[in-house]
């Protein structure tokens, strides 16, 4: 084929693929010029709607791979420089077919535990699409200060009981240490996954994979959501907000790359409103 005709073809599958990336007329009638974030992935809406990005600086939440890369995105959003707006993508995709999914079956919620946290905090939902959630920023907080709860010493692939709270969100502040074999290890190649299961009340059990360097920031336990965290702020016809969770268990594949013990340190948040 041609470089002109492989050129058209180029040009006419990528319009084709951004027209289906167009929200509602109520978004966009919002929105305007404000400035805009997109999240957690998914900068095609931005060409395909012709929106004013404000990019925090990790522009793909599962890309915030550590704690440094999560303080710049929360400092971003915690700034006077953040955006007025959030869109919260919602349509799954072949990387995560839930809104709260994230690559390689992790959870969204703990990819960069303390942006998300920000974002929740200071952006509430004003429009709900099959698409999109749209967010706008808010002067009155979501959550109240953080109670810490006492640290725990934990071992690996033991059930973990979690706190309970009834109106509120339950974090984890988990700190792993490596061995000297896991720190030569991740070095020169890649350590083995470490994974987290949750056990919800009623039995069932979902795992995810963890990224253990962002864990000490405090990685989201209860309730576990299935849908968009916004969602925190309204309850369904059982009276409940997510799914209540009864344990936790950290597992990996290569438990002698880091020490045996690991410790929790619970933080508890009230939902104000």
């Amino acid at each position: 084929m041609a470089f002109g005709s492989y050129r058209k073809k180029l040009i006419k599958v990528t319009r084709e693929r951004i027209e289906k990336e167009t929200l509602s007329k109520e978004i966009l009638g919002e929105v305007k010029r404000h400035s805009v974030d997109i999240y957690p992935w998914g900068t095609a809406y931005i060409l395909a709607n012709n929106l004013n990005w404000k990019p925090r600086p990790v522009f793909q939440s599962y890309a915030a791979y550590t704690p440094w890369l999560d303080e710049a995105n929360y400092n971003f959003f915690k700034s006077n420089n953040s955006p007025s707006y959030i869109i919260w993508i919602t349509k799954g995709t072949d990387i995560a077919r839930l809104p709260t999914g994230s690559i390689d079956e992790r959870y969204l919620l703990n990819d960069e535990p303390k942006t998300i946290h920000k974002i929740l905090d200071s952006y509430e939902p004003l429009f709900y699409e099959e698409k999109a959630v749209l967010l706008k920023r808010k002067e009155a907080p979501t959550f109240s200060r953080p109670n810490e709860l006492p640290g725990e010493i934990h071992t690996f692939d033991k059930w973990i009981g979690v706190p309970i709270l009834r109106n509120g969100v339950v974090k984890a502040k988990i700190e792993f240490r490596r061995a000297l074999s896991g720190k030569i290890k991740r070095l020169l190649y890649k350590e083995k996954e470490v994974f987290i299961e949750y056990k919800l009340k009623g039995g069932s059990i979902i795992k995810h994979r963890l990224v253990v360097d962002n864990a000490i920031s405090g990685i989201w336990v209860h309730p576990y959501m299935t849908d968009v965290p916004p969602a925190l702020k309204s309850r369904d016809a059982t009276g409940k907000r997510g799914k209540a969770v009864s344990h936790i268990k950290i597992s990996c594949q290569e438990k002698e790359n880091f020490e045996p013990h690991f410790i929790v340190n619970w933080v508890e948040y009230i939902i104000l409103q």
